[in-house]
């Protein structure tokens, strides 16, 4: 699906994707970035920052690092800037 997406969008994030998948997207499109502790997989080709501000992603604890950065990372790819803060 991420591969057909990227024919037509210049940005893609996928979700609780699995190393497998990873692997084969980014074997085809060398601008796609796998982040296991979050099991992102994105092509990030428009940089473009569209926001007005920093998006806070807060989190507490260890055990809520892996989702704060799947919430990081989208609002990155979304085109927003963002302040990381974890609080262990």
């Amino acid at each position: 699906i991420a591969l057909r997406l990227s024919d037509n969008a210049r940005n893609v994030l996928t979700t609780r994707a699995d190393v497998r998948a990873a692997e084969m997207l980014m074997s085809r499109i060398p601008e796609a970035e796998y982040f296991p502790r979050s099991r992102v997989l994105r092509i990030w080709r428009d940089k473009t920052v569209h926001g007005k501000g920093k998006v806070a992603v807060v989190c507490a604890g260890t055990t809520d690092i892996p989702v704060a950065e799947e919430a990081k990372l989208t609002v990155e790819t979304m085109g927003n800037e963002y302040d990381f803060i974890v609080d262990i």
